[in-house]
């Protein structure tokens, strides 16, 4: 525009010329941002691990390149009508013009001869689908990480003690192994509780040596995975699951569960869901390539269950109250005061020790205080087992929610 005028351009026909060649370039523009989105749209239907890995990106670079697209037709075209007032030349760059020196034969040659260059891309594209076919159907392979850890469950009420002891056992077996150079567990939930465990559950990270370290360099990792989890089978009361360090949280953090491939079963009923998770088990089992399949524990939780007589105490002249508040000073403990140290303060907790908590015996015969009718009344207690029942039942281990 300016080489036909001769001259700088004013500002309303700068205006018009920026408005002219953006009406001119929208639709090469268009069909070119569609390409680049519809590269990424596929990324948008991955589920699992690879859509929490990828679904982001895609969703930035979409959003990035629409957002781009409206500014280059609006924002752009204005700024350049409005800065750029000085006499401006187009010229082309030198790598432009290698490129185009090049480029501008090999096109006529092929616009005077069409059918080879057309043959050349339908045996690449036929080349390229043959290859898809051969391709692996998992979009992200599993890395080896060399080192394992092993998962071990064991039945919902064993206690942390029994856990460490039984833990200590496998640790034992683990480490007599030749390719592995130490190995360390992790029982129960940890004091920053940023993988919340039950004492029934352990990890155990088994650090391995170089396999050029090993008696038999050729053996592979899955080999060596399989002698291990046939020695540690050997010590009863222990369920045993094998993966990666990383790929484990990695599952962990987005899907929940610390395997591979897990089968999610809701309902209110906890005891059809049991039954349906275990009909679930069998089938798995049955299908060729499917290892270590269990269902999650559940149950089986021991659960101390005291049931208060109401009409009893209620005779006595007790309210449901008082009796509850010295089950919860017996087993669970009452603030009976602070003690300050510094700026800290910590609070002192009377309850019976370990022993008579978990004697049936004992608790039965915790005395409740009566109340008394006059002022001058003495003191009249009686034990607890004439107020209320105790039986020992067994629970949930745990009731999972997913989004809310």
């Amino acid at each position: 525009r300016q080489r036909e005028l001769g001259r700088a351009l004013a500002l309303d026909e700068r205006l018009q010329t920026v408005k002219e060649s953006a009406i001119e370039m929208i639709r090469p523009t268009v069909y070119g941002q569609l390409i680049i989105i519809l590269v990424y749209v596929p990324l948008l239907t991955f589920t699992g691990v690879e859509g929490k890995t990828f679904e982001p990106m895609a969703l930035t670079v979409i959003i990035a390149l629409v957002a781009a697209f409206v500014v280059s037709l609006t924002f752009v075209p204005a700024m350049v009508a409005l800065t750029v007032t000085k006499p401006v030349s187009e010229q082309e760059n030198a790598i432009i013009r290698t490129l185009k020196a090049g480029y501008a034969p090999l096109l006529t040659r092929v616009i005077a001869s069409p059918l080879p260059a057309i043959g050349v891309a339908a045996v690449l594209f036929i080349a390229a689908g043959l290859l898809f076919t051969r391709l692996g159907q998992e979009f992200t392979p599993t890395l080896d990480e060399k080192n394992i850890v092993m998962e071990v469950k064991r039945v919902p009420s064993t206690s942390i003690t029994q856990s460490q002891a039984m833990q200590l056992q496998i640790e034992s077996v683990v480490s007599k192994f030749p390719q592995v150079a130490f190995v360390f567990s992790r029982t129960g939930t940890p004091d920053l509780a940023a993988d919340p465990m039950p004492p029934n559950a352990s990890d155990t990270y088994i650090i391995v040596k170089p396999q050029a370290e090993w008696p038999d360099p050729s053996m592979t990792k899955d080999d060596l995975i399989k002698q291990i989890e046939a020695e540690a089978s050997k010590l009863p009361g222990n369920k045993l699951g094998f993966s990666q360090p990383i790929e484990m949280r990695f599952n962990e953090l987005i899907a929940g569960v610390r395997e591979d491939l897990a089968v999610k079963v809701f309902g209110d009923d906890f005891e059809e869901m049991q039954r349906t998770a275990g009909s679930i088990a069998s089938v798995l089992r049955r299908i060729d390539g499917a290892q270590n399949v269990k269902v999650e524990e559940t149950t089986g939780l021991p659960f101390l269950e005291i049931k208060i007589d109401k009409a009893e105490i209620a005779r006595r002249g007790l309210s449901l109250l008082a009796v509850q508040d010295v089950i919860e000073a017996a087993v669970g403990g009452r603030v009976a005061g602070l003690v300050f140290e510094g700026d800290r303060r910590f609070q002192i907790i009377v309850r019976l020790n370990d022993a008579l908590r978990n004697d049936i015996a004992a608790l039965e015969n915790l005395p409740v205080q009566l109340p008394r009718l006059t002022a001058n009344a003495a003191v009249a207690s009686v034990p607890l087992r004439a107020l209320a029942t105790f039986e020992q039942t067994e629970g949930a281990n745990q009731i999972s929610r997913e989004n809310g």
